[in-house]
């Protein structure tokens, strides 16, 4: 089941919306030249702008495919914990990353704010770096003779 989070908090998808979300991944994939159009059930139709329509395109194609979907502005303020839980780390290990000044922060009274842009950020910078190590290990193995190819491929 999907997940995803609404202002009213998270909620799970059910069999029949994850059909529908393949079926619109379809249609949003096939586009043509001309504009995409909402129509409501009155037959009111107005034209989609581009942006929203490959921010919904992106949005279907991540539902259909059953991942966890969550949609909030990027300057918004997230507290430790909830920027710890979308790093997948423990609280005290984010508050070391803001202490060593590796996040930027405020602070709200005793508590700390952490933009989502922010968070965002630091975990695209992780990723690449750890991309970067795994490539460079592999080339050392491969070097080595220490990484056979065929066991890859099984």
């Amino acid at each position: 089941m999907s997940r995803f989070t609404t202002l009213s908090g998270p909620r799970e998808t059910d069999e029949n919306e994850r059909s529908t979300y393949v079926q619109l991944e379809r249609l949003l994939n096939c586009r043509s030249n001309a504009p995409a159009r909402f129509v409501t059930p009155s037959g009111e139709e107005i034209e989609i702008p581009e942006t929203l329509y490959l921010l919904l395109r992106h949005i279907v194609q991540l539902l259909a495919n059953d991942e966890p979907v969550c949609i909030s502005p990027t300057n918004k303020e997230l507290t430790s914990q909830q920027a710890a839980d979308l790093l997948n780390v423990s609280r005290p290990y984010l508050v070391q990353l803001l202490d060593r000044e590796r996040i930027p922060y405020r602070r709200v009274g005793t508590h700390r704010r952490i933009r989502l842009e922010d968070i965002l950020a630091y975990k695209r910078r992780r990723d690449e770096e750890r991309r970067i190590g795994l490539r460079e290990l592999t080339a050392l193995s491969q070097q080595l003779g220490m990484y056979d190819e065929r066991q890859e491929q099984q």
